[in-house]
């Protein structure tokens, strides 16, 4: 008996030889959200939020929307200010706590704004490069960014940030769901080009969502069609992924006491609070 389950034993393993982490991660269950939620929490209306950042600084909340504008809230969700920074497709928003300047990422031009938090005023552009090692990764018109969130560097100062490439609107070989780190200068007068560290892809499709946990070092990144959150290392290795509820979720971010707050291109912010 026990020779035959030794030998079930080992046919079992030898499917799994020649799978990586990712994949087998990505073949497991995910688990159930470690939060516990606390409902709504915004008291004004915010159309279509499609990104959102916890601000250190200011211990409020900044949110973005797919029609150019860019609100600020408490964490008890109170009105602060509110500005339409044009005509655009704002998909995600980000800050440098060093400097407490946002940074948000305009889909379709595929460009970050740098943003003063304390008027809401664009100071500087910068493009993304819509290549890679001499291909094509990012196509024009096609989904483009989804989200960014700041790294800061492991020793010193200054750090990166790491967008979020949903997927091609169509059949692509090359623009398909990836992250991708990004160095920009954080200090000086003038925008440019950003200079593309990595493409990381992704086998998880319909990326929508990033942000940076300082307390575990990890990027969690947002797939809404899958309703997924998944803990994902610098180099984009998945290494757990938990169930999230309800849908179109296009925002994450966390506070300074570990709360997630999730916001849904549908309306609504919601709380969760770690069990």
């Amino acid at each position: 008996m026990g020779k035959v389950l030794r030998i079930f034993a080992i046919a079992l393993l030898v499917p799994l030889a020649g799978i990586d982490a990712e994949e087998h991660i990505a073949m497991s269950k995910p688990r159930m959200l470690p939060y516990d939620g606390m409902g709504p929490m915004e008291k004004v209306p915010i159309n279509e939020p499609s990104g959102m950042v916890y601000h250190p600084g200011r211990g409020t909340l900044f949110v973005v929307g797919d029609e150019g504008r860019v609100t600020e809230i408490g964490l008890d969700g109170r009105f602060v200010q509110s500005r339409e920074l044009g005509k655009a497709d704002l998909e995600g928003i980000t800050c440098v706590p060093a400097t407490g300047m946002l940074y948000v990422a305009v889909e379709g031009d595929d460009v970050v704004w740098e943003v003063a938090p304390e008027t809401l005023h664009p100071l500087r552009s910068f493009t993304i490069p819509r290549t890679w090692r001499g291909k094509t990764v990012m196509e024009k018109g096609g989904a483009g960014i989804e989200a960014i969130t700041f790294v800061p560097a492991e020793r010193g100062k200054g750090g990166t940030f790491f967008i979020a490439n949903q997927g091609p609107k169509r059949k692509s070989r090359e623009d398909g769901p990836a992250l991708a780190e990004l160095l920009l200068p954080l200090e000086g007068k003038s925008g440019g080009e950003a200079t593309m560290l990595r493409w990381i892809p992704m086998k998880v499709p319909d990326l929508s969502a990033l942000a940076y946990d300082p307390r575990k070092d990890r990027l969690m990144l947002v797939s809404d069609t899958k309703n997924l959150l998944m803990r994902v290392t610098r180099d984009g290795r998945i290494e757990e992924r938990y169930w999230l509820p309800g849908k179109d979720q296009e925002g994450i971010t966390f506070d300074g006491d570990g709360n997630l707050y999730i916001a849904r291109d549908s309306g609504g912010i919601l709380k969760f609070v770690p069990r």
